[in-house]
């Protein structure tokens, strides 16, 4: 990837600071003159994997050494009309891409709870993968821009 713009952003795993990382997202976008049409599926994915690692990912889990709070970890990269978003957390380890898939054509009453977020952005993402290293889960999230 030749990176043309990146940037990154650490906040607490606490509902509170989504809107820290919206707007470091926002920031961002404005200052590559991202196209606005294709903002609202990366906000979307970020808020997802978010709440997701501050609901989930960090129960029973004790804070990296060092430090008194779970941290999450934002990071882009620019690479022309492509661009990654990578959110990492200390949690338990979990691949959200290695469960079954959501069966979003039967009845709400037959499905199970949960999944439909991972559904959500893999549909809005071009690519998405995940990654362990060492004791971080790494959620990697590809988009191509809509330029005009």
């Amino acid at each position: 990837m030749a990176i043309s713009a990146a940037g990154s952003i650490v906040v607490r795993a606490e509902v509170a600071e989504l809107g820290r990382l919206g707007g470091f997202l926002t920031a961002f976008w404005e200052a590559h003159d991202l196209p606005l049409a294709d903002s609202m599926r990366f906000e979307l994915s970020l808020e997802e994997v978010f709440i997701n690692v501050v609901t989930h990912g960090i129960e029973g889990v004790a804070p990296p050494v060092g430090h008194d709070t779970h941290l999450v970890t934002m990071a882009l990269a620019l690479d022309g009309d492509r661009l990654e978003m990578v959110v990492e957390d200390h949690g338990q380890a979990f691949d959200p891409l290695g469960q079954p898939e959501v069966d979003t054509d039967a009845p709400i009453e037959d499905r199970g709870i949960g999944g439909l977020g991972i559904h959500l952005v893999k549909t809005l993402m071009q690519d998405v993968r995940y990654e362990r290293t060492g004791d971080r889960n790494r959620l990697i999230m590809m988009g191509e821009l809509t330029r005009s």
